[in-house]
């Protein structure tokens, strides 16, 4: 499993779980249960279908893991004040500097409802998804290939370093947790995302695996390199 606000890996075998530096992590993951904190391995790292989120229960004298009931943990809550202000934010500064401006961008086929689009001179889009709320990472993977395939650049907006957008799809972590951090005028502070693309041949010359088809489709995919150093590798889709 995923320790989401520690950003570490548990492994319930091992009677400190695999962090001999994390004394009584057992009890305290236990006593404090909260449906988001902890995550399926498999489906963060390799999308396999779950609910994703986890639990851990006592049997017999046993801890297991245990995967949270769907809708237990909500994705789709009301709009929390942060999220209201740095999607007003994003628009307006987005306006101010001259772009094409949409908000709540919903697509004809139902599918997508995107916070913030931006279009630019050329005509491109980049599709702002402002995510405060905990998200499942096949989630994230369905919302993302969504807005690509309607033509649209995504961009993830995140403030939690620990949130499984990250390194799944085009992101930037802001540094702010409260509504009152975002001022009318003032700059944000990006604290981690992509620095960087380039666009790869997706053939035997590479190590990495197609994200689609697992093997090897002689398309092309966009990979990036991070603007903090923490982050995995990840290939983006492209239909170029």
């Amino acid at each position: 499993m995923l320790h989401r606000g520690y950003g570490i890996t548990i492994d319930l075998s091992a009677s400190d779980l695999g962090n001999p530096d994390r004394p009584g992590l057992l009890q305290e993951i236990h006593r404090n249960y909260k449906p988001d904190l902890l995550y399926c391995l498999g489906a963060h790292e390799y999308g396999t279908v779950c609910p994703g989120f986890m639990t851990i229960v006592e049997k017999n004298g046993r801890y297991h893991a245990r995967h949270v009931t769907r809708g237990e943990v909500s994705e789709t809550a009301g709009e929390s004040e942060l999220h209201k202000t740095l999607k007003n934010h994003t628009a307006e500064t987005a306006s101010r500097e001259g772009f094409s401006v949409s908000v709540e961008d919903r697509a004809v086929h139902g599918r997508r409802r995107t916070d913030v689009t931006v279009a630019g001179a050329s005509g491109k889009k980049i599709g702002y998804e402002i995510q405060i709320s905990p998200i499942a990472s096949g989630s994230v993977d369905n919302r993302t290939r969504t807005v690509v395939d309607d033509g649209l650049t995504p961009l993830w907006l995140v403030t939690n370093e620990n949130t499984l957008a990250i390194d799944r799809a085009p992101w930037a972590r802001l540094n702010v947790q409260r509504w009152q951090d975002v001022g009318s005028g003032d700059a944000l502070r990006v604290r981690g995302g992509a620095k960087a693309l380039r666009m790869v041949r997706c053939d035997w010359s590479t190590q990495r695996e197609c994200p689609k088809t697992g093997a090897r489709c002689g398309g092309w995919h966009s990979t990036r390199t991070s603007l903090l150093p923490a982050g995995r590798s990840r290939y983006w889709c492209s239909r170029r």
